[in-house]
C-alpha cells in the first residue's frame, strides 16, 4: 500500500474517526456514510443528549497545504449540504427513540496523517489511530438554516 490514493485515504480517516469517537470520546455511531441525495454526513453518532452529524477532513502531513487546517475546506456549500441532509436524516427519523428529545450539532474531525514512512509499521497496510494527530472540533459550525 505505497501509493495511497485520496479515496482510500479519506476510507481510512473516517475508519481512524469512527475508532477514535468511539473509544476515546464514547460516542455511539449510528450511521456511516449517510447519503441524501448526494449530499453526504460521513458519521452520524450520538452523544449523551446530542445527535451529532460527523464531517471527517483527512490530510497528509506532507501535503503542501498543511499549514491550513483540513476542517478549513468545510466551506460555505459544504456546510449547507451537511444542513441539508442532517434535516433529511431527522426527518427520516423523528419516530426513532434515538432521534426524539436530542439536541443536534455538527462536529468535524481533523486527521493529520503522518508520512507514508511512518504510517505503517505492523503489516496490515491499515492506519493505527496512534499514528495520527486528531482534532476534534464540536459545534463546529452554525447554520442560517437550522438542524431540526
Amino acid at each position: 500500500m505505497k501509493n495511497v490514493n485520496n479515496r482510500e485515504l479519506g476510507r481510512q480517516g473516517e475508519r481512524i474517526a469512527r475508532e477514535y469517537l468511539s473509544t476515546k470520546c464514547g460516542y455511539e455511531i449510528i450511521a456511516s456514510n449517510y447519503y441524501a441525495s448526494h449530499k453526504e454526513i460521513d458519521i452520524i453518532a450520538l452523544d449523551g443528549e446530542y445527535i451529532v452529524f460527523i464531517e471527517v477532513k483527512c490530510r497528509t502531513k506532507n501535503q503542501k497545504k498543511i499549514s491550513n487546517r483540513p476542517g478549513k475546506a468545510v466551506g460555505y456549500r459544504k456546510r449547507t449540504n451537511i444542513v441539508m441532509a442532517a434535516n433529511k436524516f431527522i426527518a427520516e427519523n423523528c419516530g426513532a427513540d434515538f432521534v426524539s428529545g436530542r439536541a443536534s450539532r455538527v462536529d468535524v474531525v481533523e486527521i493529520i496523517v503522518p508520512p507514508m514512512d511512518e504510517r505503517y509499521n505492523d503489516g496490515t497496510g491499515k492506519l493505527r489511530l496512534s499514528a495520527c494527530m486528531i482534532n476534534h472540533i464540536r459545534n463546529a459550525f452554525y447554520s442560517d438554516a437550522s438542524l431540526y
